[in-house]
């Protein structure tokens, strides 16, 4: 889940919290980084290159009980920061994990 609600912003930044929850009657395993791409639809294309990873963070296997919850943070440029005429700005409508 997304929540957008929470996003908070720092220095030509938006973050947005990921949280991934065991919806299971089992234990499962996580390992890494979530994939992350913008697209123009629920089936629809990846918008630009997907998300890079922080090299700072290092990858990690999580062990989640029905019910816990993993989180990680996604960080995205403000497109304000670019020139629009460069970079053709379009708006995604859907995230892809």
């Amino acid at each position: 889940m997304v929540n957008t609600a929470k996003a908070g912003g720092a220095a030509g930044s938006i973050y947005y919290p990921l949280d991934f929850t065991n919806i299971s009657g089992s234990p499962c395993t996580l390992f890494g980084y979530p994939g992350v791409s913008f697209v123009t639809g629920q089936s629809g294309t990846q918008l630009g290159r997907a998300a890079t990873r922080n090299p700072v963070a290092h990858p990690a296997t999580l062990t989640l009980a029905p019910g816990d919850v993993a989180h990680a943070m996604l960080q995205v440029a403000e497109a304000g920061n670019y020139n629009a005429a460069q970079c053709k700005p379009v708006t995604a409508h859907w995230l892809k994990v």
